[in-house]
């Protein structure tokens, strides 16, 4: 069973389609009027008031081709009192069509390709299609690449159908521009490039497609997403680079620190050997003292004492360093 983000995908498709579909036959019906000269209504109506229906072929193949299509142009619309319809229209597209005339080949291959006015027929749309897109009509190259693309009436060929795509898109056909730009952005039929499809669809949009300004809209939005994750990226690493070298740093301060606290204790250690120094020589000051009553002989001995201790050389860079504890 479906998930529901695959009926939701699904959906979106026949959305897509259909908004296609209009496009298409929106393009078509201007390209229509406006493939039709001005003097088709007036011939085109002088031959529907003198021709029977029995002697419509004989005159038909009489008839040059732009004459024919023009025909055909006013039964398909119902202009100047031709009344036969998309059927009569088809005949006509196709007697002309075969005389080569590009317009009447393209608007053959899309009443096949939709079964309007005769049996739908997707070979012979393809073939009336490429017919015309080799001529250089820009609907006709964006019509047959859509059957490319779904491999309706010929093989698929993703390949051949960008190049026609970009065919019509050269030439500002909306549908097109659009359509390029998905395979563009797929990669598929061609090299992926984001900038070009960005280019098309913009042109697209700007002729007022609204798939074309809907994707337009997202592929600038996961290009902002991008960059900001790509940014946050480059911080997160950038932070994690200073965090190593604060912690080199730190395990060089902490080294620096061990140096300084034996240094401290060296000292101190110095400083407890020269207080048991001159505690000793304090003791010895006290016992030769003891039995001494005469403050010059008192002084004497003590000159003595101090001028044998060791740790009196005229140095007194130690009592310096303790002095804080110790005075002499």
């Amino acid at each position: 069973m479906a998930s529901f983000e695959e009926k939701v995908d699904a959906l979106r498709l026949l959305r897509d389609r259909k908004i296609l579909r209009q496009k298409q036959s929106d393009i078509a019906e201007a390209a229509v009027k406006g493939a039709a000269p001005s003097r088709c209504h007036g011939a085109a109506s002088r031959e529907c008031e003198t021709s029977s229906p029995s002697s419509m072929e004989d005159t038909a193949r009489s008839m040059e081709a732009d004459a024919l299509f023009c025909m055909g142009h006013c039964h398909e619309r119902g202009l100047n009192e031709c009344d036969g319809g998309v059927e009569e229209a088809a005949g006509l597209y196709l007697l002309a069509a075969e005389l080569g005339h590009t317009v009447a080949q393209w608007r053959l291959a899309e009443l096949w390709e939709t079964g309007r006015g005769v049996a739908k027929n997707e070979s012979e749309a393809a073939y009336f299609y490429r017919q015309a897109a080799e001529a250089g009509l820009s609907h006709a190259q964006s019509g047959l690449a859509m059957l490319l693309e779904d491999g309706r009436g010929v093989t698929r060929d993703d390949a051949e159908a960008f190049q026609w795509h970009m065919a019509a898109a050269k030439q500002d056909h909306a549908l097109s521009q659009y359509c390029a730009a998905r395979c563009l952005l797929d990669g598929r039929g061609c090299e992926r490039n984001v900038s070009t499809a960005m280019h098309w669809l913009g042109l697209s949009a700007a002729e007022g497609f609204p798939l074309a300004a809907e994707l337009l809209e997202k592929v600038r939005l996961h290009q902002t997403v991008n960059m900001r994750a790509s940014r946050d990226q480059v911080a997160e690493e950038h932070a994690e680079g200073g965090s190593t070298e604060e912690l080199s740093s730190a395990g060089s301060d902490a080294s620096d620190d061990t140096s300084h606290g034996q240094a401290v204790q060296d000292t101190r250690q110095e400083c407890v050997d020269e207080d048991a120094s001159l505690l000793n020589l304090a003791t010895r000051v006290a016992a030769l003292l003891r039995d001494v009553d005469d403050d010059e002989e008192a002084a004497a001995l003590l000159d003595i004492l101090v001028g044998d201790d060791d740790s009196s050389d005229g140095d007194d860079s130690h009592n310096s360093r303790c002095g804080q504890e110790f005075t002499t």
